[in-house]
């Protein structure tokens, strides 16, 4: 077999990684091994941060980069080398089986006992000291490995994470607990190695001209960019995940309206063919899990995937087939909304109202008179104790300690990776006691990540929120029908703020705020009072509202719904809401990581988008530049009684700058839009 000389500490991993690349198109047989600088090396299709600690590669100062072939994550390091075999193409089980019986027999001859192992690895008593990975390429294929000679496994089992799940299927706890060091077992220098290697493997010598060399640096290129190590992602909202004998698959796709828009495959599987054919086969197909299995039904999904067949690709979709029966709250005001002549719908786990009269007058009458909304759905979370307002300032991205009694502060919950758990508000009612109000859909959630986190600190966490009912009146003229129940001095009572009085001779707790950007109130109170209280309001003549146009008002007013314009895959930073982050505190949960993403800075962020020709631009609809993609939809809308279609969107900078030029795909068609601030309208609020 041909072999190559190569300088083997002068180049980083990208540039043998291209060798590969260019060696491949010379449709010949070759061998080579080279040593290489500290490195982490993934797989094509592996999701960066589910196998590497970012945070530590980045303090360490260790480069990473993605090869073009597929299988696990590799950590090395000036203990270990590489190798590389260009060969014909065969299938991967029988490239495996000569190539590693190849370097195995090199070994052997040098007095190392080395085996072939079941994962398509090479063994020494048991432990893995060669990991491989193979990429087809046309008529050839690479088949390349890492040799751990005296690598730092420490610092291995420190930067490499793999999920527990992909740990317990080789049967062990930890990465350093399946590898070993091939210099236990040789007196040889790793390069006396490496060189002793050649030999065996090699016998005529290969030659790359200067010129040659310069179209292997321009392909490296490709390996240093960060768009290509990061891997393509997709806003999913569907992701199941499996582990098989031969690998890990994560299915993503993007559904809207029950039709699967974009779809990724990812894991640290082996690709026998390009991914991406097999992802677009999912396109436009219906989320069922019929639909779905009969798309695989027409494949042979190991044709793309090594190693996986179509029974068991299918198993990824077994969820679909067990639609678990969820059982529909109803909250106190159930019944009047039906004596009401509202249309019910299901939110957020409960049977709301979406529209009484219609989303369209009902929107005009908050934004011109008063209307009243039942969100009694919404979640209450009392926090009490002597630690409450430190425990809520780790716990929440806002600063609860500087605000004063009887205000309300804007919050939100975050993942360590700095991604939104929940927004909500905070109601202090001193230093020892604060309610949480929080979205309905996350309650139970949001319950348990407080509880979860609670530590040692010294604070009672009570869900309240069957107990408790909800009202916004909402509106500029919601003051004047609140006077006429309550001796109260409304004007005293200023935004986000709240009081404890009586109205309509019933006790509650009153703030001036709410979800619309007009001005208005939210009442909690016991259930009895605030059904009493509905009641009354609606035979005052205020107009009675659901969830329809809760939605455009709150669109129109640009404030964020849990989802939509945040979610676990947005940060803070990104949705326009660091007014809502004190970076002055000590420390709070995923402070971090918004820290790291300040100093790195955004890749997206959240615009306002303005259409400038006919069409709505609707959640997860792209959004175009020319034919590049640059981000999504996450609400539009045509503002009631206006000829206005505007849309919130995420978009990659540079082109989140406001007159920005871009296009929304709406079906089959590119509609012109631009990119504009979010003050779609003034807020009226009694400052």
């Amino acid at each position: 077999m041909k072999y190559y000389e190569f300088e083997t500490t002068k180049y980083p991993i990208s540039h043998y990684l291209a060798k590969e690349d260019y060696l491949i198109t010379r449709s010949e047989e070759c061998f080579f091994i080279w040593n290489n600088l500290p490195a982490v090396v993934i797989g094509k299709n592996q999701v960066l941060a589910t196998e590497v600690n970012l945070n530590y590669a980045t303090e360490k100062g260790i480069k990473i980069y993605r090869r073009k072939s597929g299988g696990g994550a590799i950590y090395t390091d000036d203990g270990c080398f590489m190798y590389t075999f260009i060969v014909k193409k065969d299938s991967i089980e029988n490239i495996y089986n000569e190539y590693l019986t190849k370097m195995c027999k090199a070994l052997n001859s040098l007095g190392i006992k080395a085996q072939v192992g079941g994962r398509n690895d090479i063994l020494v008593d048991g432990a893995k000291v060669s990991g491989t990975a193979i990429c087809l390429k046309g008529k050839y294929a690479i088949f390349h490995g890492t040799m751990l000679y005296d690598a730092n496994l420490d610092e291995m089992e420190k930067i490499l994470t793999p999920s527990n799940d992909k740990l317990k299927s080789n049967g062990v706890k930890s990465i350093k607990s399946r590898v070993t060091n091939l210099a236990k077992y040789t007196n040889l220098s790793k390069y006396e190695l490496m060189e002793a290697i050649q030999k065996r493997i090699g016998n005529i010598k290969g030659r790359i001209f200067e010129s040659e060399e310069k179209v292997i640096e321009k392909m490296a290129e490709k390996y240093n960019d960060p768009a290509f190590i990061e891997g393509v992602t997709i806003p999913f909202t569907y992701k199941t995940t499996k582990r098989f004998p031969k690998g890990e698959i994560t299915f993503m796709a993007k559904v809207s309206r029950k039709i699967m828009e974009e779809v990724k495959i990812s894991g640290d599987f082996f690709e026998t063919y390009d991914i991406a054919p097999l992802c677009n086969c999912f396109v436009d197909v219906k989320f069922e899990r019929n639909a779905i299995e009969e798309v695989i039904d027409n494949l042979i999904i190991s044709r793309y995937i090594y190693g996986v067949s179509n029974q068991e690709f299918k198993e990824l979709f077994a969820e679909l087939g067990e639609k678990k029966k969820v059982e529909l709250h109803k909250t106190c005001l159930y019944e009047n909304h039906l004596a009401h002549g509202a249309k019910i719908v299901e939110f957020g786990g409960f049977l709301m109202p979406l529209e009484y009269s219609g989303i369209t007058p009902e929107h005009h009458a908050v934004r011109n008179n008063a209307g009243l909304f039942d969100c009694s759905h919404m979640g209450e979370i009392a926090i009490s104790g002597r630690d409450t307002i430190p425990f809520l300032n780790y716990l929440l991205t806002s600063n609860i300690e500087k605000a004063p009694a009887l205000q309300m502060t804007y919050g939100l919950l975050l993942y360590k990776n700095g991604c939104v758990v929940d927004d909500l508000m905070v109601y202090k009612i001193n230093d020892t006691s604060c309610m949480l109000v929080v979205n309905a859909s996350n309650t139970k959630k949001d319950y348990e990540y407080i509880c979860d986190n609670k530590g040692n600190y010294n604070v009672t966490i009570k869900n309240q929120s069957a107990k408790c009912g909800q009202l916004a009146l909402q509106g500029p003229k919601a003051i004047e029908y609140l006077r006429e129940l309550t001796d109260y001095d409304l004007d005293e009572l200023k935004y986000s703020h709240f009081d404890y009085f009586k109205i309509n001779g019933d006790n509650f707790n009153v703030s001036r705020s709410g979800y619309t950007g007009s001005d208005g109130f939210e009442i909690y109170g016991e259930i009895e009072d605030i059904k009493d209280l509905f009641e009354k309001l609606a035979s005052m003549g205020v107009t009675l509202c659901g969830l329809g146009c809760r939605d455009t008002l709150r669109f129109e007013a640009a404030m964020p719904l849990y989802g939509h314009e945040i979610s676990d895959q947005i940060t803070p930073l990104e949705a326009g809401l660091s007014f809502a982050v004190d970076f002055s505190k000590k420390d709070f949960i995923g402070m971090d990581a918004l820290v790291k993403q300040k100093k790195q800075g955004l890749k997206r962020r959240l615009v306002g988008i303005e259409l400038l020709e006919r069409g709505i631009a609707r959640g997860d609809y792209k959004l175009f530049v020319g034919e590049e993609e640059v981000g999504y939809v996450t609400t539009g809308y045509m503002i009631p009684e206006t000829n206005n279609a505007y849309a919130l969107g995420f978009v990659n900078l540079p082109y989140n700058k406001i007159g920005t030029e871009i296009e929304v795909q709406i079906r089959n068609r590119n509609v012109k839009a631009v990119v504009r601030d979010k003050k779609f309208l003034n807020k009226e609020y009694a400052r």
